[in-house]
């Protein structure tokens, strides 16, 4: 072969290895610039939880009604409801699937705080005697659960050593709710006369709800990372029926639960 021809071969192959190399080295940069946030993790974290609802307390003085006999009734309604207001911590571990700059995941998780929901309620009846007669009917519910856990899957985008992510699962817990009521009436005339009517419920046992949230993520070193996420849980409503001789049978419950987490912690990777 002459050298003339084998010198213009020679040209094409090497302006397609340089076309090639400059193709590839940003691909190559990109990727190390990325960290590596595949495998296994565990961590610890600890945040506030507060209920989707505002807590209210009222009262209010209702205008008065012939009672019959030339006698006035007065009325007054006192109403409060506390929601879920509590400081939590919990546990986590997740396994996280890369590819390039896409994290698939999934976690799981136990959060343990005091999880409560309470709403009272007091109807109260006076007369215009001295002493006055009363006749009160109070109602009180509760809600309680101290561990909340989770299983979730995740999706981020990861650039340099941050993960930016998306999570949703589904969120179980054991709840506990109390509902009682009294219906109570003095007589001013007759003391002897006065009756008390109590009626209480209570059940218990595991609800599934469902769990949503977002984060940001900070790989400090290659196996510690730091970071923050907001998250809604959400339980359905634990029904109960309250029985007695003054409200015959009354159904009440606490719910749907609905709670804003905001939480910080720290994952070690393996």
């Amino acid at each position: 072969m002459r050298p003339d021809m084998q010198l213009r071969f020679a040209k094409p192959t090497i302006l397609a290895l340089l076309v090639g190399t400059c193709l590839t080295e940003p691909t190559l940069a990109q990727d190390s610039a990325i960290a590596d946030w595949s495998g296994f993790y565990a961590g610890i974290y600890g945040g506030y939880g507060i209920d989707k609802l505002p807590a209210t307390s009222n009262s209010t003085t209702l205008p008065y009604s012939d009672g019959g006999n030339d006698e006035q009734l007065f009325a007054a309604l006192e109403q409060s409801f506390g929601g879920v207001d509590s400081f939590l911590g919990g546990v986590r571990g997740g396994w996280n699937y890369q590819h390039g700059a896409l994290i698939l995941g999934v976690e799981s998780a136990l959060t343990l705080g005091s999880f409560t929901r309470d709403t009272s309620m007091e109807l109260h009846f006076t007369d215009d005697e001295v002493p006055p007669s009363t006749l009160d009917q109070t109602f009180s519910s509760a809600f309680k659960t101290n561990a909340i856990a989770t299983f979730e899957a995740r999706i981020g985008v990861a650039f340099d050593s941050w993960l930016l992510y998306g999570k949703g699962g589904v969120a179980v817990a054991h709840g506990t709710s109390e509902a009682s009521s009294l219906f109570s009436f003095v007589d001013a005339d007759d003391p002897e006369d006065s009756i008390e009517l109590p009626a209480s419920a209570s059940t218990s046992g595991l609800l599934f709800g469902g769990t949503i949230g977002v984060g940001a993520e900070l790989l400090v070193t290659d196996t510690l990372s730091v970071g923050a996420e907001y998250n809604f849980l959400s339980l359905p409503a634990q029904e109960l029926t309250l029985s007695g001789v003054a409200i015959g049978e009354a159904e009440a419950s606490q719910g749907p639960i609905g709670i804003h987490t905001l939480k910080a912690g720290i994952n070690y990777h393996f």
